[in-house]
């Protein structure tokens, strides 16, 4: 795979120039993703992973306000960008990710990584400069009140998350880390590479057998989304399954709920875990740690983060259980929005202030309770939808709700 992506950004050095440009990368839960990320980065541009899942609208919006000159595509993805080339001044060139013939206009990987079998990755034009806090990658934020925004994310933003990762999941050379999720997120592909862990990567549709590959790979780590994971907590075979040799299970992306959170860790007998973070800080920023989770809490702050709650109109720093809106401060945090003159939302202290209302425990455990644009006051309390069907919810007679 080194070899794989050092062909890879010798290619495209060669096929991009001097560097700085951005190549869009389907976020494709298979091995590919990984060899296109490191030669992206190694040719010295800069990396855009791209979610397959996105609309037509917000897909043109990501490729054309990043001026994306290349794009690493699935067949799928090809055809819904095909239509909309000529809305994309900036893009150059498609490059197949997962397999398919080339197509005249598109090569395979790997036709294109024979042509450049004897490319070499250039030597930086700019040796005095500190490469570090140059742009790395740009991130796409959910967009869901809007379309995305951009964020960018710098070499030291990315090398430290990693890190911040791989200690707090307590990840090294020993793990095997098994991915169970619908696209590969690069958190996962950087902290298991700078542990130097074993990466599998599970794409079944069925998360039972999502279960059988973690024990035949002897996995020590599984990672899904609290969908799937929930799904696994009330599904009926759930009593027939054990996991053998997994240590943890990680959660993210979303809350995952401390019912089924119980039911996991009950019937395996290991803990379930969650964590929290955003596009804008790498993204983690808080993480349970495997030996002892607090339900419903993503955790406290990974190292060299710190976190605290301010009243969401006076902006005034709030106590212990105190609810208002989480702000953060690390070295994990963005360069910045890309094209964005309105601001980061990034204070002259360095505080990030994330859209999310939560409070913080007398142990420094962060609860996360709504997005702040959900959230209402009565009386002067914060009232969270959220939190309101988390009550109807735990009624024995309610089996779903939605406030």
């Amino acid at each position: 795979m080194d070899a794989l992506a050092t062909g890879c950004g010798g290619e495209l050095a060669r096929m991009l120039g001097e560097g700085n440009a951005v190549v869009a990368l389907t976020s494709v839960l298979a091995p590919s993703f990984a060899i296109a990320y490191f030669g992206i980065i190694r040719s010295h541009n800069i990396v855009a992973p791209l979610n397959p899942f996105l609309g037509e609208a917000e897909l043109q919006h990501v490729l054309h306000t990043s001026r994306a000159r290349a794009v690493f595509v699935t067949s799928g993805l090809y055809s819904r960008i095909q239509p909309m080339r000529d809305r994309l001044p900036s893009l150059e060139h498609l490059i197949l990710l997962d397999g398919s013939p080339s197509l005249p206009d598109a090569p395979s990987l790997e036709e294109w990584l024979a042509r450049g079998s004897g490319s070499a990755v250039p030597a930086r034009t700019d040796a005095g400069n500190d490469p570090s806090s140059e742009v790395a990658s740009l991130l796409f934020t959910s967009g869901t009140t809007g379309l995305p925004k951009t964020v960018m994310l710098t070499h030291r933003n990315l090398t430290v998350n990693a890190v911040q990762v791989a200690e707090v999941h307590h990840l090294d050379e020993s793990s095997v880390a098994l991915n169970y999720l619908p696209t590969f997120h690069p958190m996962h592909l950087l902290s298991a590479t700078y542990a130097a862990a074993t990466q599998v990567l599970c794409s079944s549709g069925d998360v039972v057998d999502s279960i059988r590959v973690a024990n035949r790979c002897r996995a020590t780590h599984y990672y899904s989304l609290p969908v799937r994971l929930a799904s696994l907590a009330r599904d009926d075979r759930l009593a027939d399954l054990t996991l053998d040799t997994v240590r943890v299970i990680a959660s993210g992306g979303s809350a995952l709920s401390p019912a089924a959170a119980a039911t996991l860790t009950e019937h395996f007998g290991i803990p379930v875990i969650q964590g929290y973070g955003l596009a804008e800080t790498s993204p983690l920023t808080h993480s349970d740690a495997p030996p002892h989770p607090r339900a419903g809490s993503v955790g406290r702050p990974v190292a060299d983060t710190e976190c605290r709650i301010v009243e969401v109109a006076s902006r005034q720093v709030l106590g212990t259980g105190e609810q208002g809106e989480v702000q953060v401060r690390g070295p994990q945090l963005m360069k910045g929005y890309l094209g964005d003159s309105s601001g980061s939302g990034i204070d002259s202290d360095g505080w990030f202030s994330t859209g999310d209302v939560g409070y913080i425990d007398a142990d420094g455990y962060l609860f996360l309770v709504d997005r702040i644009k959900d959230v209402f006051k009565c009386e002067n309390w914060l009232v969270s939808p959220a939190q309101i069907e988390r009550v109807v919810a735990a009624h024995p007679g309610v089996k779903e709700c939605v406030v």
